[in-house]
């Protein structure tokens, strides 16, 4: 299998000859140009030359029958939007520990992914990262996370998950349609849930809400049926009138001082006080 390579950049810029199962990348090789494996069906394994340093937008876009990718000690930096998606076949992601950047949509669209670890120093997850894959259990994210952006766990299997305290912002409807999600614990710093954060994750029972969390916004909680409680930590300034709708929330437990506030938000819920 053969490829059109730039020597003065020392890239792969385009697999030529697509109907080999295995590709090797050459040692000298330090980027995988933008779609340089765009859709190819025919590869099932890829080794990636130990210099490689980024995986360009689309380069594996696609290739789903691509079922292992060998590292061969590789210190990837940076992978572009799309890079992975629809790589259905496609079952870890062994590759990315020293990974600075992602994309959007990197990982998106890969049915088989079950686990994985986020690299220590990655700051942001970025718009679909995990989006639509759906046998996704296991995610552990590092420390150093302070932005998960909007969709990019949507439609996981995630059971469980500790958001790290150094994040303050999630996008929109993160976690929705995560059907099997039933334990979260939110970042003691994060001021938003917003839009359809929890909507439709059904077998979420309970949740806590950070006393520095100050608004909740529309359909946050939509269709959570096994929500029955919710413990608030704070004084939420904003409660959207859909944030909880169509969810089975039955119990709000508040602080003490704040309970006559909470009846006025929820008059038909029971309001217990406690010192939380």
């Amino acid at each position: 299998m053969s490829g059109v390579y730039d020597r003065h950049s020392k890239s792969l810029l385009k697999v030529v000859s697509p109907c080999s199962k295995h590709f090797e990348i050459e040692n000298q090789t330090y980027h995988i140009c933008d779609y340089a494996f765009f859709r190819n069906f025919d590869i099932e394994s890829l080794t990636f030359s130990e210099n490689l340093r980024s995986i360009g937008s689309k380069s594996l876009y696609g290739c789903k029958n691509l079922e292992v990718v060998f590292p061969k000690n590789a210190m990837i930096e940076s992978i572009g939007d799309c890079a992975f998606m629809n790589c259905k076949s496609l079952k870890e992601i062994g590759f990315i520990d020293s990974v600075q950047f992602l994309g959007r949509s990197v990982f998106a669209g890969m049915d088989k992914l079950e686990s994985i670890k986020l690299p220590k120093d990655l700051r942001r997850i970025p718009e679909f990262t995990f989006f639509e894959c759906e046998s996704l259990k296991d995610v552990e994210i590092p420390e150093s996370v302070s932005v998960i952006e909007s969709f990019s766990f949507q439609h996981t299997a995630i059971t469980h998950l500790t958001i790290p305290n150094r994040v303050v912002k999630l996008g929109d409807a993160v976690f929705s349609r995560c059907f099997q999600f039933e334990q979260v614990t939110l970042p003691n710093r994060l001021k938003v849930i917003p839009e359809r954060t929890f909507s439709s994750c059904k077998y979420l029972r309970e949740i806590e809400i950070p006393k520095s969390v100050n608004t909740i916004m529309k359909e946050a909680f939509d269709g959570t049926e096994s929500l029955t409680t919710v413990r608030f930590h704070g004084k939420v300034e904003h409660i959207d009138d859909t944030a909880f709708k169509d969810s089975g929330l039955e119990t709000v437990i508040v602080p003490f001082w704040a309970k006559s506030y909470y009846k006025k938000v929820f008059p038909n819920l029971t309001i217990k006080s406690a010192i939380l």
